[in-house]
């Protein structure tokens, strides 16, 4: 697989509710973003038998070449917390 990291800008950040996020997207004139293709990640033995190893070990690479922490976020949790915000 060959990793590709895509940088947005801080202007295009979560900010606030549900609401004003998709109005601030939808009356932004335009946005930047970074594109960064990496080489080409080639499984070893043991992330071809252990796909969870091997999409961990992708993550790793894209954290760091964006130099963010690697972070395990669960969509279910996200969901829940974006819609019961009451800002």
């Amino acid at each position: 697989v060959q990793p590709l990291a895509l940088r947005f800008w801080p202007e295009f950040a979560w900010v606030g509710s549900l609401t004003r996020h998709i109005f601030r997207m939808l009356t932004h004139w335009g946005s930047m973003v970074e594109v960064t293709f990496l080489p080409v990640y080639f499984p070893n033995e043991a992330e071809k038998k252990d796909p969870t190893l091997y999409a961990n070990n992708v993550q790793a690479v894209l954290a760091g070449a964006l130099q963010l922490p690697a972070e395990r976020v669960s969509t279910q949790i996200g969901a829940k917390e974006l819609f019961s915000s009451g800002s």
